[in-house]
């Protein structure tokens, strides 16, 4: 009885320790995971910063680009004013000349260094 009493003390103790290896490793692997989530965390951390930063750029040079475009229509639109009210004023110039017949010598048409 004794035997087995000292038996079972052993294989109390053994699991005893077995339980304890068991919880030390696990310890250990919970801090090998944490310190591979915090070197994945950052290296992604990493990724979406740059790729910020290149989303930015190119942010920025569309909008650049943008205010190009804007003033290059601006440009146009006062360009083709421009050309209606030349267009207006040699439309004038016609009707004045077909009133007249041909009474008198056509009247020069508009320089476009004057206008």
């Amino acid at each position: 009885m004794i035997v087995n009493l000292a038996g079972f003390a052993a294989l109390g103790a053994m699991l005893l320790t077995l339980f304890a290896w068991l919880r030390q490793d696990n310890r250990a692997l919970r801090a090998e995971m944490r310190a591979e989530i915090k070197e994945l965390r950052a290296e992604m951390n990493a990724r979406f910063e740059k790729q910020s930063e290149e989303m930015n750029a190119r942010f920025a040079k569309q909008g650049e680009e943008i205010g190009q475009l804007r003033e290059r229509t601006a440009r146009i639109g006062e360009e083709m004013g421009q050309l209606r009210e030349r267009s207006a004023r040699i439309e004038g110039l016609l009707e004045a000349n077909i009133l007249r017949g041909k009474r008198g010598a056509a009247p020069e048409p508009p320089h476009p260094e004057a206008a």
